[in-house]
């Protein structure tokens, strides 16, 4: 075999393949045991399954498969918007947030910008941007291991495009109070995009979550992030949602990828939206260790 000819650009040529784990049933034959013998903790997945109003729409729709899914995700993106009370132009739908992060780093950044995000975060924000040819600043976490906002600020400069910050963060479960956001926010340029990465956001009591959908009403140049992942079970099916003004989803859709997800999975999501007692037994079941 010979080696390939292409030439890459050097920043994809530095780049580290992402290495997610393994599935549970190669790991029970590595270890010789059964698959339900192994407790995976490894990437947060729902151990109560999914909705069983999931398995029901999944099962009916997968006598259409011959069709192509909606191209934009109607009818899940107006469900979105209904729950979160904001215009159905402001809801884009991916492949998972992770997506998102990356149309995110394409529609903004390019080589000579940069992209900036805190220590102790998701490993695909450097990826992403640094996929774009940017450069990557990691700010170093506050001392409770939280993202240090004021750092963050002052790392700006006139070739900033991008910001990433999860609330509330993963690997670390710190959050960022309300308060603290918009003032940081005020302190940005309205040149640079904030992602809020809220994959987590279900896990925050509900007294402690920022009101995300006002600060997108406030700043035209930030997006929120969620997924379908986590508490509503469908890793699998890969599914998430951003919500922002339409002057920059505009710019994101231009870049996302025509039937980017698949017909299951949009009714799949459609459906766990609509069983809010799962979310609620799932959260119950958190709390408790259980």
């Amino acid at each position: 075999m010979t080696e390939t000819t292409i030439t890459t650009p050097s920043w994809v040529q530095a780049l580290d393949k992402y290495v997610a784990s393994k599935p549970i049933e190669d790991v029970a034959a590595d270890l010789g045991l059964k698959p339900e013998e192994i407790i995976m903790l490894v990437a947060n997945e729902n151990p109560n399954g999914m909705s069983s109003k999931v398995k029901e729409a999944v099962a009916t729709a997968a006598l259409n498969l011959n069709r192509y899914p909606d191209a934009d995700a109607y009818h899940l993106q107006k469900a979105i918007a209904e729950r979160y009370g904001v215009s159905q132009d402001w809801v884009v739908i991916g492949s998972g947030s992770s997506e998102l992060l990356g149309l995110a780093a394409e529609t903004v950044l390019s080589e000579g910008t940069t992209a900036i995000y805190p220590q102790y975060s998701f490993s695909l924000y450097p990826m992403v941007a640094r996929l774009c040819g940017a450069e990557t600043i990691e700010i170093p976490s506050t001392g409770d291991f939280n993202a240090d906002l004021d750092a963050m600020a002052d790392a700006v400069d006139e070739r900033t495009r991008l910001i990433f910050l999860t609330n509330p963060n993963n690997p670390t479960g710190t959050y960022l109070a309300e308060k603290d956001i918009l003032d940081f926010l005020d302190k940005i340029p309205p040149t640079v995009m904030v992602l809020f990465d809220e994959a987590y956001v279900e896990f925050l009591e509900p007294a402690l979550r920022c009101d995300s959908m006002e600060i997108v009403r406030l700043h035209p140049n930030v997006m929120v992030a969620r997924t379908f992942s986590k508490a509503y079970g469908l890793a699998g099916a890969r599914v998430g949602y951003g919500i922002a003004q339409p002057g920059l989803l505009s710019m994101l859709n231009r870049v996302r990828h025509p039937f980017n997800v698949n017909d299951l999975s949009q009714i799949a999501a459609l459906a766990a939206l609509q069983d809010q007692e799962f979310v609620e037994k799932t959260l119950e079941v958190n709390r408790k260790g259980i």
